[in-house]
């Protein structure tokens, strides 16, 4: 009883907010989580686009070295168009998902 006592003499001196205010302040910490969930899904999706260049700077390394063996004649016409068969398919599937990352990114205007 008398922490309730307490309670309510302190919320004596606490002024009034109006509905006003209270749907000012809900609107706000809307507008503020929902603009921090697209900060941190803009952040997910730039690591993703990051990883994804990285593994496509990897491919197309891997792909020169092939073809400076290839003009060093220490690999035949074959193996040179296997090789690139292989880099092309990844590159396609690589380019594909980075493009679809980078196209929902710029959705969410994380670029911005």
């Amino acid at each position: 009883m008398i922490f309730s006592l307490l309670l309510l003499i302190s919320c004596a001196h606490t002024p009034t907010i109006g509905p006003e205010a209270v749907g000012d302040a809900e609107d706000a910490l809307t507008l503020a989580l929902r603009e921090a969930t697209r900060v941190t899904a803009c952040m997910a999706y730039l690591e993703e686009i990051l990883d994804i260049q990285d593994e496509r700077e990897a491919n197309n390394v891997v792909m020169s070295k092939f073809t400076e063996r290839y003009n060093t004649r220490r690999i035949s016409l074959d193996d040179h168009k296997a090789a690139f068969g292989e880099w092309h398919t990844k590159e396609s599937a690589l380019y594909t998902d980075v493009t679809a990352l980078y196209n929902t990114a710029y959705a969410l205007k994380c670029f911005e």
